[in-house]
């Protein structure tokens, strides 16, 4: 029985993902591995073979559209990738690079906000970037039904920025991989 159609937006997932590519990847990885009820719809970039081996319960859509292929990640995100989810009847998105789609949906949107830098240490990043980020977040966090922070210091600082945002977030830690065990 299928309790849930859940689309994640994996496209930072890559052979050589660090940050937040490898969040998500084990963020999938573990859901694939506890969760056999409800129906996943990842997109992916095309011949991601880290995500050959998913239960049939997860769907992959894949796109050559990179996540920082900006501005035509954006335009695809709210193209071709809503024109998906509508059509399969998501009810739930999960956006964990920051970003939802611009025009109001259906589904329920989640987002998850790594950091402030662009707003705490704008010099620290390329300005472009900087500005991207202080363009792109607002719009995500006022979209979103609500927004998962990794740390408290995230999310102190998001309703430090966004006053708005307390009511709609939760702090959920990133897990260690098999890798790491206690000393």
């Amino acid at each position: 029985v299928t309790l849930m159609r859940i689309a994640i937006d994996v496209r930072t997932i890559t052979p050589t993902s660090s940050g937040i590519g490898l969040c998500v990847y084990q963020l999938v990885k573990s859901l694939s591995q506890i969760d056999k009820s409800n129906e996943y719809f990842l997109f992916s970039l095309k011949g991601n073979e880290l995500l050959r081996e998913f239960p049939a319960n997860f769907n992959i859509y894949e796109t050559n559209i990179k996540v920082d292929s900006h501005p035509l990640s954006e335009l695809w995100e709210n193209i071709n990738q809503l024109k998906y989810l509508n059509s399969n009847q998501i009810q739930v998105l999960h956006n964990p690079a920051f970003r939802l789609p611009f025009f109001s949906v259906k589904f329920k949107k989640i987002v998850t906000i790594y950091d402030l830098v662009a707003y705490l240490f704008p010099n620290t990043v390329p300005k472009l970037f900087a500005s991207y980020m202080r363009f792109i977040i607002p719009i995500a966090i006022k979209k979103a039904d609500w927004i998962i922070a990794p740390s408290q210091n995230t999310a102190k600082d998001i309703c430090n920025f966004f006053p708005k945002a307390e009511n709609k977030l939760s702090i959920i830690h990133a897990a260690a991989t098999e890798n790491y065990s206690p000393l």
